[in-house]
């Protein structure tokens, strides 16, 4: 972390050199953004090299000692209520929580696996973590729905979480499957769009054995969340990849009936969604993306229409550095479009063609209505 800081500082004050001396700037604005932006990278840099050199945990056998870059915090052992191990973005922390409601709660990053002596010095202190998941066990022994005995619930809930937990890996395994190797596809498509079904009706036939409400790392629940938020992602990213629609917005109305009936049906099976309503409007949202992510491939997997053929010239080529195609010709008017418009196409095409270069485009009707077209070599005309 030391070295990768002194890097991003090294180049930080390049970058404000070489910036603040005029190179690559067209006017005021981009000499003022690009300027802010190396400086902020030097001063992130020079903190994160100088705070793994600084920062450090001291514990004593009364207190807890956060030596920082300007301060130094120390809280002692008898004036923390309790304390959970957390996880943000893949780094490890310990929250304490003090005795007095009033002050701030203490964050310890852990940097290090903590050893035996680290481990040893909360011990009496009460952990957080451990609670909760004893209260969540207990409302599993005490739910009449899981089982005839609390035993028995106990059993039942340690099948629900091999189940979710097998279900997770295969949503992982399908993700791998439809961002490296789609094929074949349409298998893809059927598979991942019935993931979030198969946690809907899990939950509706076992009630409060599986959860789609994301109770957290602390609850002994059967947790399908990702089962539902996920799939959406991943047809996302191969809609946008894989398809190019005349005209995006005709998605959006049934993308949005869409997702606010399977927010319902969501909501239907699991109680705990309907007792948030930020949680519900998350379920919405990333529902819309998956409705119009599937009907955006049925509609070109489906269509059995023949193309309308149109012959455009190329009058640029560029490439880019933003997120999905990088590759792009601006084209002369065709069809329905009266403008010059600029177009995604793929690297061979993109190599095989010069500026000036005639190419076709090919308008299908598609299975729902909704137009998309391909461009390829004249010959397709």
């Amino acid at each position: 972390m030391g070295i990768l800081g002194g890097t991003l500082c090294i180049a930080g004050v390049l970058g404000t050199w070489y910036f603040g001396t005029g190179h690559e700037i067209r006017n005021t604005f981009g000499l003022i953004f690009l300027v802010s932006i190396s400086i902020s990278m030097t001063v992130l840099g020079l903190y994160s090299a100088v705070a793994v050199l600084r920062e450090k945990v001291v514990l004593t056998p009364d207190a807890i000692e956060l030596i920082g870059i300007i301060k130094t915090t120390r809280v002692r052992r008898d004036e923390i209520s309790g304390y959970r191990f957390m996880s943000v973005q893949g780094i490890n922390y310990i929250e304490l929580t003090p005795n007095d409601p009033k002050q701030r709660k203490i964050k310890v990053t852990i940097l290090c696996l903590p050893d035996e002596e680290f481990s040893n010095w909360f011990k009496g202190v009460e952990n957080f973590n451990q609670k909760e998941y004893a209260a969540s066990l207990r409302k599993i022994e005490q739910n009449p729905a899981l089982g005839e005995t609390p035993l028995a619930r106990i059993d039942n809930n340690s099948r629900a979480r091999k189940i979710a937990q097998s279900l997770n890996a295969a949503l992982y395994a399908e993700g791998a499957w439809a961002l490296f190797y789609p094929h074949p596809y349409m298998l893809m498509v059927v598979v991942i769009a019935a993931t979030p079904w198969i946690a809907i009706g899990l939950c509706y036939k076992y009630g409060d054995s599986f959860a789609i409400n994301d109770p957290g790392i602390n609850s002994a629940e059967a947790d399908l969340t990702r089962l539902l938020f996920l799939p959406g992602v991943l047809l996302s990213i191969r809609a946008l990849v894989d398809v190019m629609l005349l005209d995006w917005a005709q998605l959006v109305f049934p993308s949005i009936i869409g997702g606010l009936i399977i927010m319902a049906c969501a909501a239907r099976v699991s109680p705990g969604l309907r007792s948030s309503i930020g949680k519900l409007v998350f379920v919405a949202l990333l529902q819309v993306v998956y409705v119009g992510s599937v009907m955006t491939i049925v509609n070109v997997k489906l269509d059995g229409t023949p193309p309308e053929n149109f012959k455009v010239t190329v009058l640029s080529k560029h490439q880019t550095t933003r997120k999905g195609p990088k590759l792009f010709f601006t084209i002369s008017p065709w069809g329905s479009i009266k403008t010059n418009s600029e177009i995604p196409v793929s690297c061979d095409l993109y190599k095989q063609t010069s500026t000036g270069d005639i190419i076709s485009i090919q308008l299908h009707a598609g299975s729902l209505g909704l137009p998309w077209y391909t461009a390829g070599e004249s010959p397709r005309c």
